[in-house]
Order: structure tokens, then C-alpha cells, then sequence
């Protein structure tokens, strides 16, 4: 399972610091919870 706040910070690491990422509201967690680590490490990339 992955961790929400991991992946969050992940993906802003990865985003330029010009922009504030909004993830998507209130259903962040359970959407990163139903990702495999397979697809996390894709969208990292």
C-alpha cells in the first residue's frame, strides 16, 4: 500500500515550486491508497 503524504511529497519534489498542487481534495488518500507501487513508481518518473 502506498502512503498518501509520501506520494504527495514525491510528486511535488517532482513539479516545478512555481506551482501549488491542489490534490485532489478530500478523496487524495483513498484515491493513493487504491494505486499499486507499480504505478506509483510511473507516475514518479
Amino acid at each position: 500500500m502506498v502512503n498518501p503524504d509520501e506520494f504527495k511529497k514525491k510528486i511535488e519534489a517532482n513539479i516545478s515550486q512555481e506551482y501549488k498542487v491542489e490534490f485532489l481534495g478530500k478523496n487524495f488518500e483513498h484515491i493513493v491508497n487504491l494505486l499499486t507501487e507499480t504505478k506509483t513508481e510511473k507516475i514518479y518518473q
